[in-house]
């Protein structure tokens, strides 16, 4: 080997690449693919996009809001916008609070400021000397007397489900006659067109207004 030229010694290693390029070339690609998959998991292109929102719109996003009809003896009686969830208390509190002249009697025994209301809820709110009869237990969704002492159904006090169980009154009927309070008597549901004749006639002795 010590005696061989260089042109020798190149011949036999090229003898010895021929005769092995199949292996050598196989070792190689072995190799590249051996790389590419070490490197292949670290490359960031090959992972999602995080899922997230900005901490800019995050802080911008508002609450869901319900829409609350609050009249009577408040200082801002209107349609107001309130948090998804709110209390009664929420509502009163939107419409500036109680007027000097709402019946805080009425209120504390029929009212009940902590329950949840929902989107389109009528709350009307007394004033002294408006509702006689005002010691009659909560009975309706909002903690409103729903009956008289003669037992008749109290259309300035009652619930939609109460009303809805009298003659040829539905809940769009019921909800009219929510809407038309406060009435000084029985026959303002005609005089304010609450309700046609023949409705009027079928139940006028079937409710009263205190």
């Amino acid at each position: 080997m010590g005696g061989m030229s260089a042109s020798a010694v190149n011949k036999s290693l090229w003898h010895i690449v021929e005769k092995y390029k199949t292996s050598i070339i196989l070792a190689l690609l072995g190799a590249v693919l051996i790389g590419v998959g070490i490197l292949i998991p670290r490359l960031d292109f090959f992972k999602p996009e995080p899922d997230f929102t900005p901490a800019n719109e995050v802080k911008n996003q508002k609450p869901a809001s319900i829409k609350v009809d609050i009249a009577g003896a408040v200082k801002n009686p209107a349609l107001h916008d309130i948090k998804e969830g709110a209390r009664i208390q929420d509502a009163v509190n939107a419409a500036g609070g109680f007027t000097s002249k709402a019946d805080k009697d009425w209120i504390a025994k029929n009212l009940n400021l902590a329950q949840v209301i929902g989107d389109g809820t009528k709350i009307y709110i007394p004033r002294v000397g408006e509702i006689a009869g005002s010691s009659n237990i909560a009975g309706s969704s909002l903690g409103l007397a729903s009956k008289s002492v003669s037992g008749n159904v109290n259309i300035n006090t009652a619930s939609t489900s109460e009303l809805d169980t009298l003659p040829k009154v539905g809940p769009v009927t019921a909800q009219k006659i929510i809407d038309g309070r406060p009435y000084s008597s029985v026959e303002d549901l005609i005089n304010k067109k609450i309700l046609g004749p023949k409705t009027y006639e079928g139940l006028k002795d079937l409710v009263s207004v205190q």
